[in-house]
């Protein structure tokens, strides 16, 4: 809603749910079902673009259901984990400096309370170049997931935490836009493999550029080049797991007709280290490097109805982010939207 001409003010809930069974390792007698539920409740004030105030709460809930035979179950736990945040953004002028502070505080009820404040300051050399700098704090708990899944969780982890810092230059002009970022993270407590790494640094750079042929075809593509390392034992620094060096995202965008958008999405990830499957030693395994490719369409029949339609892995690649657990070939999605009013 529009509190004034210079003011907004947005409220929203929302709610999701994920329900797993392995039936196929369904045992004589029982099996067991995994149900993981998210709900939240959001609202945003913005003044004019110059400050953002946000409040949001919302809760985390993880069954683990063990059915006998006969249907009947016993819920072998119950899983609860509420959250409540309240952060701020001023967006500030001054000559040819842009500052953007920000503060976040989050209260979880399982890990306690963290203040993570950051500061982004961006100078524009002239109309077409600008350069920017951004630092703050990072935190990040474990999932209910990470926590409780049966066979795959570690109930002791901890919350992660650290500093992220990034220097960047960019040009703009008419059609082309170009962009180089350069990036250094340290973080405490880093989740790998469902363990807590004592100290990590990761750091790399960005390049990313985008083109306008015309008012129906664009294009942009990112390469991102990163090193990860547990710098725990500084005198022998290891590479992360999970950290694949080289990545590269391209996307073309086509509006054959008016009011279709299709867009094509390729995704190169460069060969990793993982964790063997059913290693309980977290034995290293070498992931090979692989290539995806996606389909995007949106279609607004007209300003109440809108339809879109995802298809994911359209060559059917074969590959593996995790080890010992095969991703999907194609997949299809479609999701229709519904204006009430306007």
């Amino acid at each position: 809603m529009n509190i004034s001409e210079d003011s907004s003010l947005k409220i929203s809930g929302y709610a999701s749910g994920d329900i797993y069974e392995d039936k196929e390792d369904r045992r004589a007698d029982y099996y067991y079902k995994n149900i993981s539920e998210t709900y939240g409740l959001q609202s945003l004030f913005h003044f004019n673009d110059i400050f953002l105030l946000g409040i949001e709460t919302w809760q985390d809930k993880y069954k683990n259901k063990k059915f006998l035979s006969g249907d009947f179950y016993d819920s072998s736990y119950n899983r609860t984990q509420d959250n409540y945040a309240a952060y701020a953004r001023l967006n500030y002028s001054l000559g040819k400096f842009n500052f953007v502070p920000g503060a976040r505080g989050t209260h979880n009820s399982k890990f306690g309370s963290i203040f993570t404040p950051s500061l982004a300051v961006i100078y524009g050399v002239d109309d077409n170049i600008k350069l920017s700098g951004t630092t703050g704090k990072v935190w990040r708990a474990p999932t209910f997931i990470d926590l409780y899944y049966p066979g795959w969780s570690n109930p002791n982890l901890k919350p992660e935490k650290g500093i992220s810092s990034d220097l960047g230059i960019e040009y703009s002009k008419t059609k082309t836009r170009l962009s180089v970022t350069g990036y250094y993270i340290t973080t405490n407590d880093l989740i790998v493999s469902l363990k807590n790494v004592g100290k990590t640094k990761q750091y790399g750079v960005e390049f990313e550029t985008s083109y306008i042929f015309s008012s129906k075809a664009q294009c942009k593509a990112n390469y991102t080049y990163l090193e990860a390392k547990d710098i725990t034992d500084k005198t022998d620094e290891k590479t992360l797991k999970y950290a694949p060096k080289h990545s590269i995202n391209c996307t073309l965008t086509f509006k054959p007709i008016d009011k279709l958008n299709l867009s094509v999405i390729a995704t190169y990830k460069d060969r990793y280290i993982g964790t063997k499957a059913g290693s309980y030693t977290g034995e290293s395994v070498n992931m090979s490097s692989y290539i995806t490719l996606d389909l995007n369409s949106s279609y607004e029949l007209n300003d109440n109805f809108s339809f879109w339609v995802k298809v994911f892995n359209i060559t059917d690649s074969k590959y593996q982010i995790v080890d010992g657990y095969p991703m999907p070939g194609v997949a299809v999605y479609g999701s229709v939207g519904v204006k009430l009013w306007k």
